[in-house]
């Protein structure tokens, strides 16, 4: 008689993939897992920063990343003068506490504006690197007087928080496109800021997208 027909062949079933829909894998498994990261991960740069899966604890300071023409400013201006949270911005260090030798809350007056009804700011600026390494020095964290702090960076201010201070970061966001248009038309015209380029009130778009002006970056 014929011999009887092979069995399909087992195949061991495959292990499940880590990888993106993209194809990509993710820099690194969560902190909470206690897994190594993989090489090349950045993730141990911001180790003073909570995972949004760790637990609250009372010392954590919100981290408010505010990346330029994406809502940021009525993000600030809610946090600030509608709850007013004791911020740490680049505002607390005017009128005159640029200098302060240690580190407090301070009321300071808006330039212009009647002065009735100031709110909360840290003593530090948490915008430039030099702010944050001062507030470093000065032991902000720690001191835990912020209920949030708002910085354009990201691992720089790793460096204003602790162990025992950690932040925990939160930002809004624009799609890409739409925040570097606005961006053109907004340097053309703020001439309250360091980035004013009145000269782009000559250009068109299309010049600013291909020029050396252009942010790449966000």
């Amino acid at each position: 008689p014929p011999p009887p027909p092979a069995l399909p062949q087992q195949v061991p079933p495959e292990e499940p993939s880590t990888a993106d829909p993209d194809g990509s894998v993710p820099l690194a498994a969560p902190a909470s897992t206690g897994e190594a990261q993989p090489s090349g991960s950045v993730l141990h740069l911001l180790d003073n920063f909570k995972d949004a899966w760790e637990p609250y604890e009372p010392t954590d300071i919100p981290m408010f990343w505010h990346i330029p023409k994406a809502g940021g400013s009525s993000i600030k201006d809610s946090m600030g003068g509608c709850h007013r949270f004791v911020q740490a911005t680049e505002f607390g260090v005017t009128d005159g506490h640029a200098d302060d030798p240690e580190v407090a809350i301070v009321y300071p007056a808006v330039p212009g504006v009647a002065d009735t009804d100031r709110s909360p700011f840290v003593n530090i600026d948490s915008t430039t690197v030099a702010g944050i390494q001062r507030a470093k020095e000065l032991g902000f964290a720690d001191a835990q007087l912020a209920q949030v702090v708002v910085s354009p960076f990201v691992f720089e201010t790793n460096d204003l928080f602790t162990r025992t201070a950690r932040g925990r970061l939160f930002s809004v966001f624009r799609h890409p496109v739409e925040r570097a248009v606005s961006m053109f038309y907004y340097i053309r015209v703020a001439d309250w800021e360091p980035s004013y380029s009145p000269e782009l009130q000559d250009w068109t778009i299309e010049q600013y997208a291909n020029s050396d002006i252009v942010e790449n970056n966000w």
